[in-house]
């Protein structure tokens, strides 16, 4: 029968916040990744090379691999995720460095992130240096080449190029549209070389995941972090993606920096590391990423290049094992690491060693990729379009337009020649929606089902996007006219020639089976005049509705650099059902959008203009039901101008131009890189009508071919498929018969089925009746449909196979629980998992798996230490098998610790760390197991016992079986309640370690509640400047001084204490202390770094860490323990005694009190200790039942608030002889006398329960006595 323990359940609260832009990534900087900073550090870095490491110290000898390989990634198509490619990098524009050659290296790019619609540069340059490791082709020097310098690229731009405080924007739907498009455009690999804050169930690891269950390589990069334990974030903790951390060639070990585990679910996280520390590679055009080598390449240190650099190896693994599956690649790397004898949350399974994983999946799965690779083109989008006529360009007013994948970010920019001076203007125009009673989300927060695209008719331009939320899709047209070729009937007669104005179009469809209701629209913008004025642009800035025209403009009042003064306005023309609008401040416009609070207050503003507008489009849009809003952007020389502008582009525009444009775009899961052969693949998409003409020959083929095997089928659209008709039922069901190497693709145009296939190759095709923009009419890559058994040798690997426990997880002391996630990685299905425990550690582990009809994957063991309070103090040891059915695989765990009881409880306070902005993500280190992680190990070895609790508040009912609460930088304010608890908790004698920071840190005012009220200390905004803090001496000599002379601090915060205080006391200006007799202590410091693992170290704070412990935790209770009878013989009833008293003497009532007897036979049984008065509990032992001469030992356990907690042996002897025995009935008698004054009705419930106790616990070792000896005799 199990042991049922007490335990504390540890709850980790992930939140991840958005600023206006949405999740800030953690840009690579060059303060916090330890960039080389001299320049003769230069010489000492290393240069890319296309070769492998083969030992620690070299990069430059992959002789064995180049011999069998005979590879450079070549067929291999390798997605980055990051902020754009330079794509006319030397190294990056081609595969084979020759200009007369059409072999591009980016064969296709897109740009999710908002406001930044060109994909093909990289302002930032992180992406850039990211794909020069990858695939560089070292075209610009004679030595920086990449891994893989034949693959190809896909450019996917999820990251914003703009730092701000050592951040760049993105935003989860970014990530995840991103994710999606590199699918479904033919990656192999995929590359998430950065960080994020995130969690490991988050939206983007779960989208990677997936991923990689469709058979795509996703590598992500561990972070820069380190070496904080619990430092990686998102994409790396990502289970499924082969995470690589930092190794230092220079140092040989892993980089300082490197991120370490484990994550939040309690993995290991790090799956390997590899270098990235001084790596060479690629430098985009007039970037300052990275130290500058020269024009071409730049210096860096980070995870990112360690990422950069396995994803290389992939690319030469999958070129020469083409049907390796995630799961068997990373089952290689992590087999053939080499160790370095590291704690596998800092190296994983080791550094990576490619020769020996080449080595190992050669012997079975060498089979090269050489076709021919298939992927969707992308679309043809150059970041912007104009109203200018050709012929009039330059000679007078004219404009280009940015906009988005989102309808979002749209920038004017103004031409005029006759002052010879060209503005910018920013409309910073996005857009919201709220439906179904929903919150305003955002459209940069929808999924990107077809990116932004461009169609021209010469005369006629227009871009496309579609966008999905669920059942609501998007479809999003900007839309321009030269003027000069347009229809000027009733045209007004205009200064200017060039039309300078665009119309912006939504269209909402319901593709669902539901009513959609209450359809909001809202949007926001933020109206800059003159970015390029030499003085502040915005502070002069006037912004105005104007009603009777439906207008939002805004004007310079007082531009000094043109006299021809710009308006710029939208102007919306919708047949809304409402309207609400807002004119203020670009920051309070976007906040009443967020927070739903648009109220038509004001129509003017002077200084940072902001627009925030809000219709009801629609009550009910029913299934296949549409509905549109309309709307116009522009420029004019005059308020009248820009009037005639924006209103003139509805009316007098020609509508006459038959635009055929299909847009096939996926739905849910349209195509997958890999497949089994047993397996079926169910691929959906959506099809829509984006051009102004009805189709009526509409039709869409799917394919999937191979060398020996096809599927052809062919669907029929309505013959009446109007604009903006959609067809969401399109699927299929593919199964294949053998495995092989698979074109797999979607279709459709208007055109009869013997012209499908010849405009499917051709997509040049000219005929525009069947359509004007082909490309968004192909989504098609290829997929590798694996045999069953070809993966066969590559057998399962459980990850880590480390003993248990590992730090940061420690069990030293009785109570303790330590939590980890192994990982069963197996590249073939199996059915069944068996375990077995054996030795004395069996009743302390907890093991926990999900079962299903099969496991392939990653199958996840949580495996928990967990010990009670009442473990006895010993070496515990034993080991786990685990065994995996087909595989014959066993798997052998190894654990042991050593419990001791400690001589004091802590509680470690994480229930006011917040998280509140991302500036405060860093926060979220604030534990023991991460940045105090080296304090934890101090204050165990020092014989304490601590445990850290996340819960939503602190009660009386929690603290009280603790000696001491440590409070860390509360960001969080404290309750009223918990304030009256901590109080109370401190009165009756627990103790209070506080460290604060400056007030603009922490809660300084809840603070201040707590401690002023009843402790007479005060938090202060002043801070001290210096670090190095002399200790005063000449105070009372308490022990938390000796031997403490100087400590480092970092800013402390000053505290002052009442001038009216007797009980409180400044060591400093910035530690106070505070104690009364018979009640607890208190310790404050202003300063929550003093104690981590930065300063720990320093000076005499570990020192003085331990010593102010030891000063707040030294309330001991006095025990007495008295045994009776003196001659204990067998079938004696034992009765035992404690008498409780405080050090002055009075008497102690405890909250537990808990005795544990090891009996002759060294079995373990428990009895409660029962109140009999204040100070006195008792407790009986019936060695009748227990039938047991010899050495028995008994501890007794003993809490409560007032005194420390305590731990109490000693041993006693039975004999055989005449026993006096002391019926059960006569237990109340018995208390009666040795307690006259206790009441009778009690003692009778005490015998009662004594009973019952002790007959369950002489039935539960006779059972277990029972089995033990059946077991036995069966393996005789």
């Amino acid at each position: 029968m199990k042991r049922k323990n007490l335990i504390f359940i540890f709850i980790i609260l992930i939140l991840v916040f958005s600023f206006f832009i949405g999740v800030i990534a953690k840009s690579p900087n060059e303060a916090n990744l330890g960039l080389p900073n001299q320049k003769n550090s230069i010489s000492n870095h290393i240069p890319i090379q296309p070769v492998l490491l083969d030992n620690l110290n070299n990069i430059g000898d992959r002789s064995y691999i180049s011999s069998i390989a005979k590879n450079n990634g070549n067929n291999i198509i390798i997605a980055i995720l990051d902020t754009g490619i330079d794509v006319n990098h030397p190294d990056l524009d081609d595969l084979d460095d020759n200009n007369n050659t059409n072999d591009p290296k980016v064969i296709g790019g897109v740009s999710f992130a908002e406001g930044e619609p060109i994909y093909f540069g990289d302002i930032h340059g992180h992406g850039t240096y990211i794909a020069g490791i990858i695939a560089g082709t070292g075209n610009a020097s004679t030595g920086y080449i990449g891994i893989a310098p034949k693959a190809m690229l896909l450019n996917v731009k999820v990251l914003s190029s703009y730092e701000q405080n050592g951040t760049f924007y993105t935003k989860t739907s970014w990530i995840l549209s991103g994710i999606e498009w590199s699918i479904n455009h033919g990656a192999d690999i995929i590359v998430m070389a950065w960080s994020i804050p995130g969690s490991p169930n988050d939206q983007i690891n779960n989208a990677i995941n997936e991923a990689v269950k469709r058979g795509i390589i996703v590598v992500t990069a561990s972070g820069d972090d380190g070496p904080e334990f619990s430092s990686i974030e998102s994409p790396g903790m990502s289970s499924e993606s082969i995470t690589v951390g930092i190794y230092n060639n220079l140092t040989n070990t892993v980089a300082e920096i490197s991120s370490r585990g484990p994550t939040f679910d309690f993995r290991p996280g790090i799956d390997i590391v590899a270098s990235g520390i001084n790596i060479t590679s690629t430098r985009a055009k007039n970037s300052s990423f990275g130290l500058e080598v020269n024009d071409n390449y730049t210096i860096f240190n980070g995870s990112a290049a360690s990422a950069a650099y396995v994803a290389g190896v992939a690319a030469i693994f999958l070129r020469t094992f083409k049907f390796l599956n995630p799961w068997a690649l990373k089952i290689a790397l992590i087999r053939t690491a080499i160790d370095l004898n590291l704690n596998p949350n800092i190296q994983g399974a080791g550094l990576l060693n490619e020769t020996a994983a080449f080595i190992y999946l050669n012997d079975t799965l060498f089979n090269p990729l050489n076709e021919n690779r298939t992927y969707s083109p992308s679309l043809p989008y150059a970041g912007f379009i104009g109203t200018e006529n050709k012929s009039l360009f330059l000679k007078d007013f004219s404009s280009n337009c940015s906009f988005g994948s989102y309808g979002d970010s749209i920038i004017l920019t103004e031409y005029t020649n006759s002052t010879d001076f060209n503005a910018s203007h920013v409309l910073g125009g996005i857009f919201a929606v709220q439906y179904n009673n929903g919150n305003v989300t955002w459209l940069s927060d929808f999924d990107v089902l077809r990116e932004t695209h461009y169609v021209s008719l010469g005369i006629y331009d227009r871009l496309v996007s579609v966008l999905s939320d669920d059942n609501l899709i998007i479809i999003i047209l900007i839309e321009a006219w030269e003027w000069a070729n347009i229809s000027r009937s009733g045209s007004p007669s205009w200064e200017f020639g060039n039309l300078t104005s665009y119309r912006i179009r939504f269209i909402f469809e319901n593709i669902g089976t539901e009513d959609i209701t209450d359809l909001f629209l809202f949007s926001w913008w933020k109206m800059d005049l003159f970015l390029n004025e030499t003085d502040t642009y915005d502070e002069d800035d006037q912004g105005q509705y104007q009603i009777a025209d439906n207008l939002f403009y805004a004007w310079d009042n007082d531009n000094v650099t043109i006299s021809n003064v710009s308006y710029i306005g939208f102007k919306p023309n919708t047949s809304a059902l409402q309207m609400w609008y807002e004119v203020n401040s670009s920051e309070n416009t976007y906040n009443f959008i967020e927070d739903d609070e648009i109220q038509n207050r004001s129509n003017s503003f002077t200084g940072d203009v902001g627009f925030a507008m809000k219709w009801k489009l629609s009550n009910i849009i029913g299934t296949n039901e549409k509905t549109e809003f309309v709307g116009s952007i522009g420029i004019g020389k005059s308020l009248d101008d820009l009037k005639n502008r924006t209103s003139w582009i509805f009316t007098n525009v020609s509508e006459s131009y038959n635009i055929t444009d299909i847009c096939v775009a996926r739905k849910n899961h349209s195509l997958t890189r890999m497949l089994d052969e047993n397996e079926v693949l169910q691929s959906n998409i959506i099809v829509i009508n984006v051009g102004s003409t009805t189709i009526n020959h509409g039709k869409v083929k799917f394919e999937a071919n191979s060398t020996d095997e096809g599927v052809r089928q062919i669907f029929n659209l309505s013959s009446n498929f109007e604009p903006f008709d959609f067809d969401n039922s399109i699927s299929v069901l593919w199964d294949p018969i053998d495995g092989g190497f698979f074109n797999v693709s979607w279709f459709g145009v208007n055109a009869t089925i013997s012209e499908l296939d010849q405009i499917q190759q051709n997509l040049n095709y000219n005929d525009t009746t069947q359509d004007f923009q082909l490309t968004d009419n192909l989504l098609q890559r290829n997929t590798f449909v694996l045999n069953s058994t070809f993966l066969n040798n590559v057998t399962p690997l459980l990850i880590p196979n480390n003993t248990l426990p590992f730090f940061p997880f420690m069990m030293n002391h009785s109570g303790d629980i330590s939590i980890f996630n192994l990982t069963i990685l197996s590249a073939m299905n199996f059915s069944t998992i068996a375990y077995e425990i054996n030795g004395n550690i069996s009743d302390w582990i907890d093991i926990e798996y999900q079962i299903s009809s099969s496991y392939f994957g990653s199958i996840f063991l949580s495996i928990t230490l967990n010990t009670s309070f009442l473990s006895l103090p010993g070496y515990y040891k034993g080991y786990i098998n685990i065994s995996i059915d087909i595989f014959k695989t066993i798997f052998l765990i190894n654990a042991s610790f050593n419990l001791s009881f400690p001589k004091g409880r802590i509680l470690f306070d994480l229930s006011h760390t917040s998280i509140s902005s991302l500036s405060d993500w860093p926060e979220r280190m604030d534990s023991i197991h991460s940045s105090y992680f080296n304090l934890y190990r101090n204050i165990s070895s020092a014989g304490y016992k601590i445990d850290e609790l996340a819960i939503s508040e602190l009660t009386y009912e929690i603290l009280k079986y603790y000696d001491c609460l440590i409070i860390c930088d509360p960001e969080k304010n404290f309750s009223n309640e918990e304030i009256i608890d901590i109080q109370n908790y401190v009165n009756s004698g627990g103790s209070l370690f506080l460290w604060v920071e400056t007030p603009d840190e922490c809660a300084n005012s809840s603070i201040n509640l707590l401690l002023n009220g009843t402790f007479d200390i005060e938090m202060e905004d002043t801070i001290y400047p210096n670090n190095s803090v002399i200790i005063n001496h000449s105070v009372p000599n308490y022990s938390f001084t000796e031997n403490i002379y100087s400590i480092e601090m970092v800013s402390p915060v000053n505290l002052s204490i009442s001038t009216s205080s007797i009980d409180a006391q400044n060591l400093t200006d910035y530690i106070v202390y505070w104690q009364v007799n018979n009640r607890g202590k208190i310790i404050v410091i202003g300063d929550s770094q003093i104690f981590n693992n930065d300063h720990l170290g320093k000076q005499n704070n570990s020192q003085f860490a331990i010593n102010c412990l030891n000063w707040l935790i030294n309330e001991t209770i006095n025990i007495t323990l008295t045994i009776t009878p003196e001659i204990k013989y067998l079938g004696d009833i034992i009765c035992f005694t404690v008498n409780l008293t405080a050090p002055n003497g009075t008497a102690v009532a405890t909250d537990i009190a808990f005795a544990a007897f090891i009996l002759p036979n060294g079995s373990l049984f428990y009895m409660p200790m029962f109140w009999v008065r204040e100070g006195y509990h008792t407790t009986f032992f019936h060695t009748g039942f227990i039938k047991q001469n010899g050495t028995y030992e008994i501890y007794i356990y003993i809490d409560h608030v007032s005194g420390v907690l305590l731990y109490y042996n000693s041993t006693f002897n039975v004999t055989t002889g005449r026993p006096s025995v002391t019926p059960p009935l006569l237990w109340p008698i018995l208390i009666l006398i040795k307690f006259p004054e206790h009441p009778l009705y009690l003692s009778i419930i005490w015998a009662i329960l004594g009973i019952i106790i002790s007959i369950w616990a002489i039935s539960a070792i006779k059972f277990k006595r029972k089995v033990k000896k059946t077991k036995i005799e069966s393996e005789k």
